[in-house]
């Protein structure tokens, strides 16, 4: 449940007032650690920090658990639009020469 702490204070820098007036008392904070870790599990770390890249750029107010998760796992394609990720361009095929295979066979056989 350390991890979700982590979190919490992240969302807490993200939305300083806004996060911190939702948990009146400690016991609602408390019970606020235990719902989140369970509605995220299954979500990687990476996904979270995702999530957290989500929360920075577009949503405005304090996400509930679901939106939150939502936002882990969607692909704002702003974020991914870099080389890494567009697709490659194939090389063309080298031209085919059947006297070279035949050579390069006959010299495979002869150190053989």
């Amino acid at each position: 449940m350390n991890w979700v702490k982590g979190l919490f204070k992240k969302l807490e820098v993200i939305y300083p007032l806004k996060w911190t007036d939702q948990f009146p008392t400690a016991k609602a904070l408390s019970d606020s650690y235990e719902e989140w870790s369970l509605g995220l599990e299954g979500v990687t770390g990476e996904q979270i920090a995702h999530g957290l890249q989500v929360c920075r750029k577009t949503i405005a107010w304090p996400p509930a658990i679901s939106q939150f998760r939502d936002a882990c796992l969607s692909r704002d394609s702003s974020l991914y639009n870099t080389a890494a990720y567009k697709p490659f361009v194939a090389l063309p095929k080298p031209p085919r020469d059947k006297a070279v295979g035949v050579a390069a066979l006959a010299a495979m056989r002869g150190a053989l």
